[in-house]
């Protein structure tokens, strides 16, 4: 039987964004939730009730999700987890263009090519980044007071730090933002009653 025939499931699929319920559940007052997985990157603004009220996420390119960071780290010699820390210390100001996976890899490989410390270079990936993230934050209209960031890019110390520079505020993160989603659906079937274990 395939998964879409399951009434939760649908329900899932067509909300497309158990994070919220995790959020609110966690950071009551909370009133937009970015999330950064590994294949794609959302905005979720919630109302009052925690209903979702406006909802972005980037196209088809792979650029400013995790798999972005994967390969751009790779090209630069970093682990996924040393990347942002690496990132962080960078000092000279430069500029990736291309939101491309494929062509900002290029980019980074011709700087590297020129000398241009792997830092630096790592700086302006996270850069370029977090200005997609603050463009998508921006269409949707994202109030900054309360914004949670989830999913596996959350665990990048240079996007939060520069998201935090960029809105002027303190972003909320769970202790796992990776596992948000997941969370947040096992609460989503709790609360619609597809799930019935003891104890929850």
């Amino acid at each position: 039987m395939m998964l879409s025939s399951f009434p939760l499931m649908n329900r899932l699929r067509l909300s497309k964004q158990p994070e919220p319920l995790l959020a609110r559940h966690l950071f009551p007052s909370c009133h937009s939730v970015l999330d950064v997985g590994g294949q794609d990157a959302k905005v979720i603004v919630l109302g009052s009730a925690g209903n979702v009220v406006d909802f972005q996420m980037n196209d088809k390119c792979a650029a400013g999700t995790g798999r972005f960071l994967e390969i751009m780290a790779a090209s630069l010699g970093f682990s996924l987890e040393e990347f942002g820390g690496a990132a962080l210390s960078g000092r000279e100001s430069l500029r990736i263009n291309s939101m491309c996976t494929v062509f900002a890899e290029s980019e980074v490989i011709s700087l590297k090519n020129l000398g241009r410390n792997t830092r630096d270079i790592a700086l302006a990936v996270h850069q370029s980044i977090v200005d997609r993230l603050m463009a998508m934050l921006h269409r949707a209209g994202a109030p900054g007071a309360e914004l949670v960031f989830t999913g596996g890019g959350a665990k990048n110390i240079c996007i939060v730090k520069l998201i935090e520079k960029k809105l002027g505020i303190s972003v909320k993160l769970p202790k796992r933002p990776e596992l948000t989603g997941a969370v947040g659906a096992a609460l989503y079937g709790r609360d619609a009653g597809a799930v019935k274990t003891p104890g929850m």
